[in-house]
C-alpha cells in the first residue's frame, strides 16, 4: 500500500478514536509527573508545569526532574516545588560513558534523555508516572489514568527507525505500518516497564538491559530510538487491557506564540489537546 493512502487510513482511524479530554466513567487516579530539562527548555518548562496543574484531572502526588548538574540551580528556581536530581545521578557511569560511546555524532543528549526516562520510571517511581515533554503545554482538561489503565496516545509521528530498532529487541512484537505512539508524553507503570526491560534483557544472559538497547542503536541515524515508541508499542500489544487507546491532537508553534491569550484561544477552539514549542521551530 503506498504510504500516502496508509497515512489517509490512520487519519480516518484517528478521527474515531476518543480525545484524552472525553470524559471516562471512575475517579480519575493519581500520577506522579517526570519532566526531562535541558538548557533549551527553561523559558517554557515552568508554563508547561503550570498547564498540568490546571489542566491534568489526576492529582499530581509528586514532581521529578531530571537536568545536568550545571543547571541544578536555574531548574529549581523556575520549579521551586519539584524534586530536581541531577542526570549524573540518575544514570549509572557505565551508562553514560555507553551512551557517548554508540550516539550518533551530536545526539548524546537527545539519546541519554530516552535513558533518563526507562532509568527513572524502573527503578525510582512509586507508581504510575506521566512522562511529560518539557517543551509541551496542555490546554485542555483530561484525564490519563483510572485505575491501573492508562490514557495511551495515537498519532502520525512514524519514524520508520525506531521500529527497526524494536524490530531488532522485539522480532515477535507486531509492529503497525504508520501510525504511532509518540505523543510528547507517556503514562508509564513502574511494573509494567519492568517486565518490557527483562524481555529485552533476556535473550544476553547476564547482560543489562540498557546494553541491549545500545546494541541495537544504528550510530548511522540521528534519531535512532524512542522510549515512548517501544513502551507504547509494547503495552498496547503485551496488556491491552491496561491501556485505553485516544487521539493525539497536538500541534508545534513557534515560542513567539507562547503568551496566555494565544493559548487560551486554542484551548476554547476545541480541536487540540496539547500545545509544543520545540526549540527548532524557532531558528
Amino acid at each position: 500500500m503506498p504510504d500516502r493512502l496508509g497515512q489517509a487510513l490512520v487519519r480516518r482511524y484517528l478521527a474515531r478514536l476518543p480525545s484524552p479530554a472525553d470524559a471516562v466513567p471512575g475517579e480519575a487516579s493519581p500520577l506522579e509527573l517526570f519532566l526531562r530539562i535541558g538548557p533549551r527548555d527553561l523559558d517554557v518548562v515552568p508554563v508547561a508545569a503550570a498547564s498540568l496543574r490546571r489542566h491534568l484531572t489526576n492529582r499530581i502526588r509528586r514532581v521529578v526532574a531530571a537536568t545536568p548538574e550545571a543547571q541544578l540551580r536555574d531548574v529549581r528556581r523556575v520549579l521551586p516545588d519539584a524534586e530536581v536530581v541531577p542526570d549524573e545521578e540518575l544514570l549509572p557511569v557505565d551508562l553514560r560513558r555507553a551512551i557517548e560511546a554508540v550516539a550518533p555524532a551530536g545526539r548524546a543528549s537527545w539519546l541519554t534523555q530516552q535513558f533518563l526516562t526507562l532509568v527513572f520510571v524502573s527503578t525510582r517511581a512509586r507508581g504510575a508516572c506521566l512522562v511529560w515533554d518539557a517543551d509541551t503545554v496542555m490546554i485542555r482538561p483530561q484525564a490519563l489514568l483510572h485505575g491501573t489503565t492508562s490514557a495511551l496516545a495515537v498519532s502520525l509521528e512514524h519514524h520508520p527507525p525506531y521500529f527497526v530498532h524494536i524490530g531488532r529487541l522485539l522480532p515477535s512484537l507486531p509492529l503497525p505500518a504508520w501510525s504511532s505512539t509518540v505523543a510528547h508524553h507517556m503514562v508509564m507503570a513502574p511494573d509494567l516497564l519492568g517486565e518490557l526491560l527483562a524481555e529485552i534483557a533476556a535473550p544476553g544472559a547476564g547482560r543489562p538491559w540498557w546494553r541491549a538497547i545500545l546494541d541495537h542503536v544504528d550510530r548511522d541515524e540521528p534519531s535512532c530510538m524512542a522510549e515512548y515508541e517501544l513502551y507504547g508499542q509494547w503495552v498496547r500489544h503485551r496488556h491491552p487491557d491496561r491501556v485505553r487507546l485516544v487521539a493525539f491532537r497536538n500541534v508545534g508553534l513557534s515560542r513567539r506564540r507562547l503568551g496566555s491569550a494565544g493559548l487560551e484561544a486554542l484551548s476554547r477552539s476545541g480541536r487540540l489537546d496539547s500545545v509544543s514549542f520545540h526549540w527548532y521551530h524557532d531558528p
